[in-house]
């Protein structure tokens, strides 16, 4: 019997060592086949690029010619994703021509967004050239579109952090509007009396302060609605519940049932300190946290001007969702 089991146990090890080498053998092979091996359904073996025939790093050409084919052909022959959006392409490749004229070997780890900021990880020692050069177009990402490449800022969008133009910022923000029946929410239609349920998704953020989550529920289906603060026409949406629905949390509901013009953006959109249109804090919540970091002049004209640069008035006039104080005053000059 124990021969039996001998025999059992070292037929198995046999086994799972000739799988072992087979594998490898696998492998092998495939690392030394061409790239167009590798690469399954390229979907541009019909496009005509710099490095459409380049099959491995030491071929690999960096000129002013590359495009994007080629910064995905550079990722696929290092063995990474490329994990940002289009609109940091330019910048990336604008990257690897200055590491290249500097000595660079081609080599990356990694190429991705993270916290609205470009990350490029390639062997070079910190404060180095090469170092410093990543360092420098890692800062540049934060000013620039990940959609598009145009002008962008810092962002909130869908909970993540983002680097958007304001264009791409309002395609992904939610817009609320009201109706004698009820309301317009992303343009789907919602009466007041399909509604069973109001509450907090999640009450302590509103007590900080923080995002404000409305969990929307309908007597008549299971579907459910997740409104924030952060969506366009939440003040007035909240000013617009009946009395029902605003019983339970009335203290806190009430922060919402004044509205004043912002001193900034000049749209009717301030609830309890906060414009929902530009996003900015009023001057009088500003100083409660920045105190003496700036007088009231100086902080509306900074946020004015970023305001302007963002051609927030340009978008928020065609989409006309909130209404514009006729007094409004502009602190900067619009040369600048």
């Amino acid at each position: 019997m124990a021969a039996l089991f001998t025999f059992f146990f070292f037929s198995i090890w046999i086994a799972l060592m000739l799988y072992a080498m087979t594998n490898r053998t696998k492998r092998k092979s495939k690392e030394n086949l061409p790239y167009k091996h590798i690469v399954k359904n390229d979907p541009y073996l019909e496009v005509e690029y710099v490095n459409k025939h380049s099959t491995n790093l030491d071929d690999f050409i960096i000129n002013d010619e590359i495009n994007a084919h080629d910064l995905k052909k550079l990722a696929a022959l290092n063995g990474i994703e490329l994990s940002i959006n289009e609109g940091w392409y330019p910048l990336v490749i604008e990257l690897i021509k200055e590491l290249y004229a500097n000595g660079w070997d081609k080599k990356i780890y990694v190429i991705k967004e993270k916290y609205a900021s470009l990350r490029f990880s390639t062997k070079s020692e910190y404060g180095s050239v090469l170092d410093n050069i990543i360092t420098k177009y890692e800062e540049k990402s934060k000013r620039i579109c990940e959609t598009c490449g145009k002008d962008g800022f810092e962002r909130i969008s869908g909970g993540w952090l983002s680097v958007l133009c304001r264009y791409h910022y309002l395609k992904c923000r939610n817009v609320i509007r009201i109706t004698q029946s009820g309301f317009i929410y992303n343009k789907k239609v919602y009466n007041w009396n399909e509604i069973s349920n109001i509450g907090f998704d999640d009450k302590k953020k509103f007590l900080n302060k923080r995002e404000v989550v409305l969990d929307i529920n309908f007597r008549d289906s299971k579907d459910y609605l997740l409104i924030s603060n952060k969506d366009n026409g939440f003040g007035e949406f909240i000013n617009n519940l009946s009395e029902p629905y605003r019983t339970k949390e009335v203290q806190l509901l009430n922060r919402y049932r004044t509205v004043d013009y912002c001193e900034i953006c000049g749209y009717l959109a301030v609830y309890d300190g906060y414009c929902e249109c530009c996003e900015n804090a009023t001057w009088e919540n500003f100083e409660k946290v920045f105190k003496y970091v700036a007088d009231k002049a100086e902080y509306i004209y900074d946020c004015q001007l970023d305001w302007h640069e963002d051609e927030g008035e340009l978008y928020e006039s065609e989409r006309n969702i909130y209404i514009k104080n006729p007094d409004y005053k502009i602190y900067f000059a619009r040369k600048e």
